[in-house]
């Protein structure tokens, strides 16, 4: 979704006023989405000083499935079959699909 012609411009640009009045240096770790990324180079318009930027591709999101927001307890006693997932994650956490999510 595309950052929102005037409110999104309109505060992007404020995020850099406010970070520009931060006193040392800022750092910006940001995820690599385009939204972020416009955010960020219309948020450094209004800063100058010492700033860092860094992308970061894992903080993209992830749909974790039937795991968002509940316990491991939670989800195994109204998903039992979800033990695969538990046992394959301790294996290999990188590379294991959540159940009903994404890998």
């Amino acid at each position: 979704m595309p950052l929102d012609r005037e409110y999104g411009v309109s505060q992007a640009l404020e995020l850099g006023t406010f970070l520009n009045n931060i006193a040392g240096s800022t750092l910006s770790m940001v995820s690599p989405y385009q939204r972020t990324l416009e955010t960020l180079h219309l948020a450094l318009k209004n800063m100058s000083g010492t700033y860092e930027v860094i992308v970061c591709e894992c903080l993209c999101e992830i749909d974790v499935g039937i795991h968002y927001s509940r316990s491991k307890e939670e989800v195994l006693k109204e998903y039992p079959t979800a033990i695969e997932f538990y046992e394959n994650y301790a294996k290999d956490p990188f590379c294991t699909k959540y159940t009903d999510g994404e890998s």
